[in-house]
């Protein structure tokens, strides 16, 4: 027996066992749907078809947050916090933008300056040092970026506290998880 026709038993075995499940259910049951917020009776198979028929009894909407909106006491001053903070991101991006383009455009000067030598050896060791130098570069150029980034934000933590009051970051305006900053080129 062939893999394929294997697999092809095997999925008609799966198939079969899925409806046989949904099937079997009693008529009385009810299962709600992740997703479509609505409460399905069972699942039962019509009389004059072979495909399950599915009843909709009723439609419940679920809030999706129960947690009342939190308050704010000084909302200019969270404006201008915010303000401030992405300002100071913008800017540890643009200054890390302006060092790998430094970086890359001495590395593409030594690319070429290495490539123009007729000795192998020569070449090799320019090679070898231009890729040290890029490395160093790039690597200099993300720590500085991500240690700025990190600045607004721990900055903007404590004018939050301090200066607005305010103890708690609302969950959606949170410091990124994902957040690495780090850019490979």
């Amino acid at each position: 027996m062939t893999q394929t026709s294997k697999q092809t038993i095997f999925s008609i075995i799966a198939t079969l066992m899925f409806l046989a499940f949904f099937l079997a259910m009693p008529s009385n049951s009810h299962a709600m749907v992740p997703g479509l917020d609505r409460v399905i009776s069972g699942i039962k198979a019509n009389a004059s078809s072979t495909k399950p028929v599915i009843q909709v009894k009723d439609i419940r909407v679920v809030s999706s947050s129960t947690k009342p909106v939190r308050e704010v006491k000084d909302l200019s001053c969270v404006q201008e916090a915010v303000a401030e903070r992405e300002a100071s991101i913008m800017e540890a991006w643009t200054d890390f933008n302006t060092a790998m383009i430094s970086a890359l455009t001495k590395r593409s000067e030594a690319l070429v300056d290495a490539w123009e030598m007729t000795n192998s050896k020569e070449r090799a060791t320019a090679l070898k040092k231009l890729w040290a130098t890029w490395k160093a570069d790039s690597k200099k150029a993300h720590t500085d970026m991500k240690a700025d980034r990190k600045a607004a934000w721990t900055d903007f933590k404590k004018t939050m506290k301090e200066e607005c009051k305010e103890s708690k970051l609302p969950k959606e305006d949170a410091e990124p998880k994902d957040a690495s900053g780090a850019v490979t080129i």
